[in-house]
């Protein structure tokens, strides 16, 4: 006894259905959006090829946004050669917008310590080393010293990062 071709379309169509709906629950369940929308070809009352769109939910959250930090320069006192610097980190604060728990500040795609102040502020540890590796090579001379760029960013838990802004380093000479 052969199945009739139209029933077996129909639990072939509601197979498919089930799936869908099934995938996009595992998904939402791991990520926090539903993957749809998805479409199911049906035939039937509604004519051949007819199609329903399950419903389906996407992340409304924003990546994070700089519009600030805070020193927006460091200006730094060196002997040339730079050496026998305190290896304490320096505290970098970071204003802006959609800022999470899970937010890393980074410095020139590094990630750095970061604590979550509030939905608008971060703060940041620079480690000192990472500071002298944006000395110039040149040797410094003069009293309007050298400048090293770092570019600033932030990254959310689900690893949207904001824009980068430039962050200056200024290496000044003191005491010859």
């Amino acid at each position: 006894m052969q199945d009739n071709p139209n029933v077996s379309y129909r639990r072939l169509a509601a197979s498919v259905l089930v799936m869908s709906v099934l995938v996009n629950l595992l998904l939402s369940s791991n990520t926090g959006a539903e993957a749809g929308p998805f479409s199911v070809g049906t035939k039937g009352s509604q004519g051949a090829g007819a199609s329903k769109s399950l419903p389906h939910k996407t992340s409304t959250a924003a990546r994070p946004v700089i519009t600030a930090l805070q020193p927006d320069y460091w200006e730094v006192g060196v002997p040339n050669p730079l050496n026998g610097r305190p290896s304490e980190p320096v505290e970098l604060t970071v204003v802006g917008k959609q800022f999470s728990s899970g937010c890393r500040v980074y410095w020139n795609s590094h990630a750095i310590s970061t604590r979550f102040l509030a939905r608008d502020r971060l703060s940041a540890m620079v480690p000192y080393a990472w500071i002298e590796k944006v000395r110039p090579a040149t040797p410094i001379r003069g009293p309007q010293g050298a400048t090293g760029i770092v570019q600033i960013s932030v990254r959310d838990s689900h690893k949207r990062a904001s824009r980068r802004l430039p962050f200056k380093v200024i290496f000044v000479v003191v005491g010859g």
